[in-house]
C-alpha cells in the first residue's frame, strides 16, 4: 500500500502485510477500505447503521492478523483510519471510479475561507467526508447521495472526533431553509441539472449575509450562454450583487476520475459585486509523483494562494460586473481587451 507518514513503522508494516495478503487472495475491493471498515467494526462505539452498509467490505481481521498486530492498529486507530480513507491514495477506490475531492483542493478552499470556530457550515454532497473531517471546531450539517460514501464519512468524522449531522438522501435538491456562514460543495459532475439547481437554491436561501459559498464544478458552468443552466446560476449571483471569484483548475486535478476542465467558484454574499478571474489551469500548478507504478497529482495549494495574494497580473484579473457583457461569461472570450492573455481559456 501507499506509505503513510502518519503511521509508526510497526503499524505501517502491518498495513502493508495486510494489503499484500488481500491482493494475493484476489479480493475485489480495495485493501484500504477493507481494513478501514473492518477495524471500525471492532470499535465498541461503531454505529450499527454504518457497519450494516459496509458489510460487504468487512472481514474478520483475525483471519489476516495476529491479536498483537490488531492491538497495534487499534492503538493507532485515528491515523490508521485516516490512512485507509486518504482521498488521494491510489488504493482508496480502484480504477478511479468514484468522484473524490482531492485533499489539495479541500485545503485550498479552507485556506481561503479561514472558518472561525463555531461557524455554521453546510456540506451538500459531502462525499466521503473530504471537507467534514477537516472542519474541526465548526458546526457541520449536510447530505450525501451515496450510502457507501456516507458510511465512510461517518467513520472519518468519528475518528477525528467531529460530530457532524450528515444525512443520506436520494434526491437532494431542496433540503433546508436554514442559513449558514459557509457552504462547501463538490456536486457530482454527471448531475449537471440537479447540481446547478442546488447551487441556485443554496445561494438564495442558505447563505447568511456575508456568508461564503465554495463550489467545485465543471468549467462550462461559467461560460454557457443565455438559456443554459450555467447562465441562470451566474445571473442569480449577479442579481444579488454578490462578489465572485472563479479559479480555473488544472485538468489533472481529478485524475484518474476525469481529466475534464473544472473550476473553484467562491461567492461571498456581500453586495459588493467584485469579480476575480484566475487561471490556474496550467500543469505547473500540480505536483506529479509516482506511487506504486501510477502517477499521483497534487494541487500546489501554496503556489495558488501566493498568486492570489500577490494579484499576479499574468494569472489574476479583478473587476466589477460592469466589466462583463450581458452574457455574464466568467471567461475572457467576451473581453479580450481587459483580460490577461492567459485568461483566454475558452
Amino acid at each position: 500500500m501507499t506509505q503513510f507518514a502518519r503511521l509508526s513503522v510497526e503499524a505501517q508494516n502491518i498495513v502493508n502485510k495486510f494489503s499484500n495478503s488481500i491482493w494475493s487472495k484476489g479480493f475485489y475491493h480495495s485493501p484500504s477500505i477493507i481494513l478501514g471498515a473492518s477495524l471500525y467494526s471492532t470499535n465498541p462505539n461503531a454505529k450499527s447503521s454504518v457497519v450494516k452498509e459496509l458489510d460487504n467490505y468487512i472481514i474478520d481481521l483475525k483471519e489476516e492478523l495476529s491479536s498483537e498486530q490488531i492491538d497495534i492498529l487499534k492503538n493507532e486507530y485515528r491515523n490508521v483510519i485516516l490512512s485507509c480513507f486518504d482521498q488521494d491514495s491510489v488504493n482508496f477506490f480502484r480504477n478511479g471510479a468514484t468522484q473524490i475531492t482531492p485533499s489539495g483542493l479541500v485545503d485550498l478552499c479552507l485556506r481561503i475561507a479561514e472558518c472561525k470556530p463555531n461557524s455554521e457550515v453546510y456540506l451538500p454532497y459531502n462525499g466521503t467526508g473530504e471537507f467534514s473531517h477537516k472542519l474541526i471546531g465548526c458546526k457541520c450539517e449536510g447530505y450525501e447521495q451515496s450510502i457507501i460514501n456516507w458510511a465512510i464519512s461517518e467513520i472519518l468524522n468519528s475518528a477525528v472526533g467531529i460530530e457532524c449531522n450528515i444525512e443520506c438522501v436520494a434526491f437532494p435538491i431542496v433540503m433546508t431553509t436554514k442559513e449558514y456562514d459557509y457552504i462547501f460543495t463538490c456536486p457530482p459532475f454527471g448531475q449537471r441539472r440537479e447540481a446547478i439547481s442546488s447551487l441556485i437554491h443554496l445561494l438564495g436561501t442558505n447563505l447568511k449575509k456575508d456568508g461564503e459559498l465554495y463550489a467545485i464544478v465543471p468549467f462550462d458552468v461559467c461560460t454557457t450562454l443565455s438559456g443554459g443552466q450555467g447562465f441562470d446560476f451566474r445571473k442569480a449571483v449577479a442579481d444579488l450583487n454578490a462578489s465572485i471569484a472563479v479559479l480555473a483548475l488544472p485538468t489533472e486535478t481529478f485524475l484518474p476520475y476525469t481529466g475534464a476542465k473544472t473550476c473553484l467558484i467562491h461567492i461571498k454574499k456581500d453586495g459588493l459585486g467584485n469579480v476575480i478571474l484566475a487561471d490556474f489551469s496550467d500543469s505547473s500548478f500540480v505536483a506529479t509523483t509516482n506511487v506504486v507504478g501510477r502517477k499521483r497529482y497534487t494541487l500546489k495549494t501554496e503556489s495558488i494562494i501566493e498568486s492570489l495574494k500577490g494579484c499576479d497580473e499574468k494569472l489574476v484579473w479583478s473587476g466589477k460586473y460592469s466589466n462583463l457583457t450581458g452574457s455574464l461569461s466568467l471567461s475572457s472570450t467576451h473581453a479580450r481587451d481587459v483580460f490577461p492573455r492567459r485568461l483566454r481559456m475558452v
